[in-house]
């Protein structure tokens, strides 16, 4: 009996242990943004990925480069317009095309991380904002109500002023309830673009604020676009390619016009049109971040001085309620549109960050528009 009682002891200790390992909470992960990034980076299935292109790239490469080597050594390579393409480094150049765009797009995945991790992380601090905000809501609802029920009891206000400040209050705490779970679902994005458990506890170290990012002028940037975005990159590199092609098999043939030279004429006059047709549509979306970028500016400006005209007219009903002037239900509504009005603002706010950022990411690699 005693065996069989020391047993059960165990039993329940040791189900206890395993199930306090359950669901024991885990400990917070306090970051900066810049601390994110680095623990996005070390987790990022697409920067690892990137690294080895650029290693299979390079392999590649060397084989082109050996290949040619080989082939300049056999003169009896020479007779065939395969082997000429290669001995004239048609097949080097595409290999080395192929490795400088790999190291530009490893660049493009660490770039576009960044940007998809500020906007989760600083979208987890508008969420804490939209609960910070709709907390106040509920101390300034719980005041008025307070306010109309003292009022009420020395006969100073009616049942349905009171019943009207009961409900509004309310309504204040099921807002929090709201943004409790919004706040949820901002924190498991944000840790989803950390590859790390959507359960895991990521409390931020900074808050949002304006950021002051320094950006190209417009002209400038477009000029940048031209010569260092990846799709540009490779229809230009693509247009070489083709056009050295072209030249070898012109060579090849000498004076003769065959269908094999006439087709890689189209091909390179097809590739040469296609970069035309790609600068143009890089300096559009360019274009188009910089306007989004000013517009979101101009929407922050305006948003903050409508902010503060109704942050005035709420104080100013608030005072003619307590003149008797004006029922509480005015307060109560100046008050919800007061609280929906700072949380926009710090959404235009995040907007205004994010579309300068997208601006920057529009010339150096594209693909933010």
């Amino acid at each position: 009996m005693k065996k069989v009682l020391a047993l059960s002891l165990a039993a329940v200790l040791l189900f206890s242990l395993s199930f306090a390992d359950v669901v024991a909470p885990a400990a917070p992960l306090t970051m900066n943004f810049q601390e994110a990034y680095k623990l996005g980076l070390k987790n990022s299935m697409d920067v690892k990925i990137a690294d080895l292109t650029i290693e299979a790239d390079t392999m590649a490469y060397d084989e082109a480069k050996e290949l040619q080597s080989q082939m300049r050594s056999n003169k009896d390579n020479l007779t065939t317009l395969d082997a000429k393409y290669i001995i004239n480094g048609i097949g080097l150049s595409a290999a080395e095309m192929a490795l400088n765009a790999a190291k530009k797009g490893k660049v493009i995945s660490e770039k576009m991380l960044e940007f998809g991790l500020y906007r989760e992380y600083y979208g987890v601090a508008l969420a804490q904002e939209k609960l910070d905000i709709s907390n106040m809501s509920v101390t300034r609802l719980k005041e008025l109500y307070d306010t109309v029920m003292l009022k009420f009891k020395l006969g100073l206000a009616t049942k349905n002023d009171s019943e009207s400040a009961l409900v509004s209050y309310n309504a204040s705490l099921n807002d929090v309830k709201n943004a409790q779970l919004d706040l949820q679902t901002a924190r498991q994005k944000l840790n989803q673009v950390l590859s790390i458990a959507l359960d895991s506890n990521v409390k931020l170290k900074e808050v949002l604020v304006a950021e002051n990012l320094a950006v190209k002028p417009l002209a400038e940037a477009l000029e940048y676009a031209v010569d260092n975005r990846l799709d540009l990159f490779l229809k230009r590199e693509t247009k070489n390619l083709k056009t050295l092609k072209f030249t070898i098999t012109e060579n090849f043939y000498i004076s003769r016009i065959v269908s094999a030279l006439k087709k890689e004429e189209i091909e390179k006059f097809k590739s040469e049109n296609e970069y035309l047709k790609s600068i143009e549509s890089a300096k559009i979306s360019v274009q188009s971040a910089y306007n989004t970028m000013l517009k979101a500016q101009n929407a922050y400006q305006s948003i903050q001085s409508s902010l503060t005209v109704l942050q005035n007219g709420y104080n100013t009903t608030k005072k003619m309620y307590e003149l008797g002037m004006v029922p509480s239900s005015q307060v109560a509504d100046m008050a919800n549109k007061l609280s929906e009005l700072e949380y926009q603002v710090k959404g235009v706010l995040l907007q205004k960050n994010i579309a300068a950022r997208a601006y920057v990411l529009s010339y150096e690699v594209g693909g933010a528009e």
